[in-house]
This record gives structure tokens, sequence and C-alpha cells, in this order.
């Protein structure tokens, strides 16, 4: 059904079928004549009730009209002069057990996602989308309007993270996390190379002749600090993964003490006990994949976070482990610091991505 949504419309055939709805819609919501006392009536009354036919033929306008306002919206300042209108429809909408309405709610809400998304994420109106969006999670009418969104911006080198409810560290403290997507791999010497190639950054000091070493195109880029992990981020319009964002995608719904499992396996990562010394190819490791198809997120090189490891503020975090340090090092929770501008043949990073919060 969604895909269709997107595709072009014949403007001589709805052009003024949805103006009129639009301004009919228009009409209704700001007076709030009958429409919130009708969506809340729908989810409480019997469905024999003539109260209630009359409920909802009044609520299936109301859907109808507010479908074909989000259709004709064709700019970021047309959307924000009817924002109010979106937010009072939807958290009633959110309340209603009407079987009739899911197909419409869903298909409004896609479009209301997608406008969102595509048309400069104006911050408010995308805020007030994840609040609305979890409502209906809890009634179970998104998985489809999920699916079609994460589609329209998934990436072959980016996993996504569906977020939720999760503990971080050895705490037992929780939070919230929202959907996010992150790096597959960490960031390799080819794809650096790529992006000073395009910026004239400064190359790695052990790069001669401004290239990456021979035989190392699809190893991690090291000698990198925070500062240069986050200059490579915003060049890719991405940023760096948070403490609890990396942490997720390392460990997964089970919260596992590695990637693979709760038992430690030299042979599934790069670290001191595999005794290789040096850097490997990204995803060399099959077995060492986390839950979300991960890899490399225990050993090979530690990697800079977006988050600070202490009260002051001096110090940024790094995960992972290293292939020059031992088991204990490489856990999910195991969390390392240093200074942001910090160089060492250890350290690496990958990127991550907001689903439709921000830019980046």
């Amino acid at each position: 059904m969604f895909p269709t949504l997107l595709a072009p419309q014949d403007p001589s055939k709805s052009s003024s079928a949805s103006t009129e709805k639009s301004e009919k819609f228009e009409a209704i919501v700001p007076e709030k004549k009958h429409w919130e006392t009708d969506l809340i009536f729908l989810g409480s009354s019997n469905p024999q009730s003539s109260q209630r036919r009359i409920a909802a033929r009044r609520a299936e306008d109301l859907l109808v009209s507010l479908k074909a306002i989000i259709t004709n919206i064709k700019s970021k300042e047309e959307y924000e002069q009817k924002q109010g209108w979106f937010d009072e429809v939807f958290s009633n909408l959110c309340v209603v057990e009407w079987e009739k309405a899911k197909e419409e709610v869903s298909e409004i809400l896609y479009k209301w996602g997608r406008f969102l998304l595509d048309n400069g994420k104006p911050k408010e109106g995308l805020d007030r989308f994840w609040e609305i969006y979890e409502k209906f999670v809890e009634t179970r009418w998104h998985a489809q309007v999920f699916e079609e969104l994460v589609a329209l911006y998934q990436t072959e080198d980016m996993a996504f993270i569906p977020g939720g409810t999760l503990t971080i560290g050895q705490t037992s403290e929780e939070y919230l996390l929202r959907p996010y997507f992150i790096d597959i791999y960490p960031v390799t010497n080819l794809q650096y190379f790529e992006f000073i190639k395009d910026t004239g950054y400064p190359t790695p000091f052990h790069w001669i002749d401004d290239i990456y070493p021979i035989g190392k195109a699809n190893h991690p880029v090291v000698w990198v600090s925070y500062e240069d992990a986050v200059a490579y981020s915003c060049w890719k319009n991405k940023r760096l993964p948070t403490d609890m964002e990396w942490e997720n995608a390392a460990k997964g719904p089970e919260s596992l003490s590695w990637p693979w499992s709760n038992q430690y396996e030299a042979k599934r990562c790069n670290c001191k006990d595999s005794g290789i010394g040096d850097t490997t190819p990204v995803g060399q490791y099959k077995t060492g994949k986390s839950f979300h198809q991960c890899y490399d997120m225990a050993g090979n090189v530690w990697e800079w976070i977006d988050s600070f490891y202490d009260e002051n503020r001096s110090y940024r975090t790094l995960r992972g482990g290293s292939w020059f340090t031992f088991e204990e090092f490489t856990t999910t929770t195991y969390r390392y610091f240093d200074f942001p501008d910090s160089r060492k043949g250890i350290y690496g990073f990958r990127c991550a991505k907001s689903f439709g919060r921000d830019k980046r």
C-alpha cells in the first residue's frame, strides 16, 4: 500500500477535491466541534449504538480531510502553520481502538513522517512525531509504517537498531533509546582517504606520501583523534555513536558480555590473545559479529564515542578494546577514556546516524 503513496498524482484529477477536503479540515479542527469527543467516544461505546455510528462517520471524514491536507503540504512553512492541528488530532487518535481507522491512521502517519524526513526536519515537529509514534507502538498499529520508513533511509553499510529501554554498563539505571543507524564496520583507511582527498584534511602521521600503508585499504583507520573522527562523520553527514548507542549495538537484546555470547573466545576477535599484533581487515571475524550484525565491536581498534567519560568533561569515551588489549577490556560494557586530541595506533571509530531526528 505505502509505495503507491509516493507515486506522482494527476493534479487535474485530485487538486480540487483535495483542496475542498483541506478547507473542510481547517474549518473543523480549530473549532473542535465534534472530532475530539467523537474519537474518544469511538473507543468506549457500543459498536452497534447509533451514537457510535454517527461518531464513526464524523471521525472517518476527519481522517480523510487530514490525509488530504498532509498530501497538499508542499513546504516547511506550510507544515509549521498546521503543526498544532496535527498535534491535537494525533493525540486523540492514539487512544482510539477503532479497527476501521487503522489503515487510514497508518497511512496518515506514514505521510507525516515521510514529509518531516524529506523537508528540513523541523525539530519541534519531529520531536512531536516521535512522541506520538511511541504511543502507536503500544497499540501495535505501527509495524508496517515503521518498516517502510526504515526502508527509505536504510543503507547497505549501516545496521538499523530499533532502540528501546536498556541499561548501560554495570549500573541498573534504565535509559530510553530512540531508533538509529550504526556502521556495520569501523571506518577503513580507504574510506578515510576519500575524505582527505575531498576535503584536504591532514593525513594520519604514519601515512607516506598522503596514502595509507600498502595492503591496508580495508583495515580500520588508526592514529585518529576524537576530533578527526567528528570531522569525518560530519563530512559523511553522520555522527559518532553515543555510549548508549554503541553498547546497545554491541550487546544486543540479551545484554551479552561479548558481541557473540557471554563466553569469551579469542578466535572470534582480534585482541592481544589472538597473537596478531596489528589491525586486521574489518569484518574478518565473521563469528564475532553482534546480534545486530555489527563487526569488530570487540578488538581490532578502540572506537571513539560521542560521550564524555567524566563529570569534568575532560575525556572522551572509547569502546571495544583493540588488537593490543586483553579480554577484560573487550567486553560490551567496558569503557576506556582519553583526551579528545589524542591519537594512537589502536584508536579508530565507526559512525552512527539518527533515524529521522537530525540531518546527520
